[in-house]
């Protein structure tokens, strides 16, 4: 609980967004009441709101936000929303355990050489392979064993896929479900582990009791994995190659592997938790305020209430990471119920929210805030910026768009490679990503009519505000030159 006036800076959120006691710390709604007595009070100019990334536990999402409420306290009045999810760690305690499981290395080294034989099969020279000559299983073991696997392919695999039609893939299908029989036929050790493999340790403890969960493990233990599964886990690294929306040889494999036998075991379901307690958090109050009451929409009906007493009062918004789930979620709370709350400063760093829900709350609900801009690595570091090195070799915005989403390579905010390449001869252009292309346009055409809305890391010599040198997903939060960047814009 809240001791003192020097923690009203800090707002807990609790299970599922509501005021229920979860961690070490915990606000309740007499809190938020002080917190708003104390702004009546004070009467500060700016009112800052900050929204740490969901990929912390509870202590270094405090730390986050003690050291982000030090940074505005002389320009505004900071308060910081801290939500526990300590998902970062899960997921690479996961992808470790995976990735050290017999099972997940044989279907890695046998995905990889049926696939990229498909892929590389009908290049006429180019590359750095002859015609026909794909990698042998000894050239697949050796490449796995760098710390960046098959960076050489990556080119001869699109011009490979490039060569491939629509009837192309039905057949590789077939021969991929031959080839992968004749692999089985001769290792036995890899048929075994099909038939004997259990996910049970690979489950996050967070999972235990959850009846999805339990379900879907009675489904495994009723069956093992099937030579169609590893035939569809190949297919689509094909496929993905063939309508330009890989991430890359080895991240695509990996990604591929994970979505395809892994599915909820690695952390997929505490990303989709994680996604409706940034949302939850803003549903609507009904009846009386009590532990089951949503905590963003209690704060939000103060600061409505607020700012209709104090017309002049600004409010500036800032969200790293996932973070910034929370602040569209927000913005669509006050479209729906408090249009007259006008926003001054949206402010995003390196977000993981989806491109649909980016749309959706800001591209089009401009009329809400005054300002925005996004600062994020540009594609060169996010692609160096191994969330797991050695296992997965790009960044987690990445390992979000392949992985944790419902669709594989589904457009991140964040990611430069789903927002500054639109012409039909680059790798991901829009008109390869169906529904979402025409998102994608308007997107692109937002950030891009005012030069001030994209800053992209390093970015070192620009005006006060403009500049980044992030070169890692989680520091945009404590890298200096961001920092001071989002300093000069709440002191304007």
């Amino acid at each position: 609980m809240m001791s003192d006036l020097s923690q009203m800076n800090i707002v807990n959120i609790g299970l599922n967004g509501t005021f229920r006691e979860t961690g070490e710390q915990h606000t309740q709604p007499r809190d938020i009441d002080s917190l708003f007595e104390h702004l009546s009070a004070t009467r500060p100019q700016k009112i800052v709101l900050y929204f740490h990334g969901g990929l912390v536990n509870e202590q270094n999402g405090r730390e986050t936000a003690e050291r982000m409420t030090n940074l505005f306290q002389e320009e505004a009045y900071p308060v910081a929303f801290v939500w526990k999810t300590g998902f970062k760690e899960i997921l690479q305690q996961k992808l470790n355990a995976i990735y050290n499981s017999g099972l997940f290395k044989k279907v890695e080294k046998y995905v990889s050489f049926r696939s990229s034989n498909h892929l590389s099969a009908d290049i006429k020279g180019g590359g750095h392979r002859g015609a026909g000559q794909a990698m042998t299983v000894e050239e697949i073991e050796r490449e796995l064993q760098q710390e960046n696997p098959f960076q050489q392919f990556d080119e001869v695999a699109r011009q490979g896929a490039g060569q491939l039609n629509q009837p192309d893939l039905k057949n590789i299908y077939t021969q991929l479900l031959e080839e992968l029989q004749r692999d089985l036929d001769q290792d036995q050790q890899f048929t075994d582990l099909l038939h004997n493999y259990t996910f049970e340790d690979l489950s996050p403890p967070e999972l235990a009791g959850i009846e999805e969960r339990e379900t879907e493990l009675e489904q495994r233990r009723g069956g093992f994995i099937t030579l169609r599964i590893l035939a569809t886990v190949a297919f689509n690294v094909i496929k993905r190659y063939w309508q330009k929306r890989d991430h890359g040889y080895y991240p695509t494999v990996v990604e591929e592997t994970l979505r395809t036998i892994y599915a909820n075991y690695f952390g997929k379901f505490i990303w989709d938790q994680m996604k409706n307690k940034a949302k939850g958090m803003w549903q609507p109050n009904q009846g009386e305020i009590n532990g089951d009451s949503y905590v963003g929409t209690y704060f939000l009906e103060k600061l409505v209430s607020l700012k209709q007493q104090r017309p002049e009062l600004i409010i500036d918004l800032v969200g790293h990471s996932a973070g910034t789930i929370c602040i569209c979620h927000l913005i669509n709370a006050i479209n729906e119920r408090y249009s007259d709350l006008k926003i001054r400063n949206v402010l995003f760093m390196a977000p993981a929210c989806t491109s649909d829900l980016f749309y959706e709350n800001i591209v089009t609900k401009t009329n809400l805030y005054q300002n925005f801009r996004m600062f994020t690595m540009g594609d060169g570091l996010e692609i160096r910026d191994s969330l797991v090195p050695g296992i997965y070799t790009r960044s987690l915005l990445y390992f979000i768009s392949g992985v944790l989403e419902d669709t594989a390579d589904k457009p991140i905010a964040g990611l430069e490679f789903h927002l500054n390449r639109q012409s039909s001869g680059e790798h991901n252009a829009f008109e390869n990503y169906g529904d979402d292309d025409r998102k994608l346009r308007a997107i692109r055409s937002f950030l891009t009519q005012d030069s001030n809305r994209l800053v992209l890391s390093p970015t070192t010599t620009a005006n006060p505000g403009l500049n980044s040198n992030s070169g890692h997903h989680g520091d945009f939060d404590s890298d200096e030159t961001t920092l001071q960047s989002l300093r000069a814009i709440i002191s304007s």
